[in-house]
């Protein structure tokens, strides 16, 4: 049997090992429990879209910038049509966060569950604005930074569109934040 906990669940994951022995497979966050010396790097890797193109502009709020090490934390985005002309948009709701080093494209965590979305077809009117949920996550995607982030202070960034979210290539890349994320005891 597997059974994956939150990465703040350590203590949990000992107890299933402590009790089942042999008979589970505990993982915490993206690793296995305990974690192996081979565990390799799970983050997504990439540059950083504008946050703004050809009309569009995004933000986004979080709901607090303060989380501890291993728990999810939620925000919203805004997609604003800033030109004269409708803009189509397609779009998937909620959308994911990445949390970052500090002033870097290095990723180092990412939300670990698993997220139910819908298909947003929408054009946007001149100066209107559509929102999309967020989900992000502290559970560390890097096993040199262990099953949950460290205390310190992150960057949130949320790929907002382009081909792999709007599904199709008429949409610019597009990349909201970043916005400190502050992880603490």
């Amino acid at each position: 049997m597997s059974v994956t906990v939150r990465a703040d669940q350590e203590l949990l994951a000992q107890q299933l090992l402590d009790r089942f022995g042999d008979q589970i497979k505990v993982a915490v966050g993206f690793f296995d429990y305990p974690m192996k010396p081979s565990a390799t790097n799970m983050c997504v890797t990439g540059s950083l879209a504008p946050a703004s193109a050809d009309g569009l502009v995004t933000s986004i709020a979080l709901d607090s910038s303060t989380v501890a090490p291993g728990e999810d934390f939620g925000g919203t985005v805004t997609l604003t049509n800033t030109v004269t002309t409708p803009i189509a948009i397609e779009g998937g709701d909620p959308l994911t966060a990445l949390v970052r080093q500090r002033r870097s494209t290095t990723v180092v965590a990412m939300y670990d569950g698993e997220i139910g979305g819908v298909g947003v077809r929408k054009t946007l009117a001149p100066n209107e604005s559509m929102t999309f949920s967020v989900y992000g996550g502290t559970a560390s995607c890097d096993p040199s930074l262990g099953f949950a982030l460290p205390e310190g202070d992150y960057d949130v960034t949320v790929d907002v569109l382009g081909p792999s979210i709007g599904g199709s290539n008429s949409h610019p890349e597009l990349t909201a934040g970043p916005v400190a994320l502050h992880v603490t005891n």
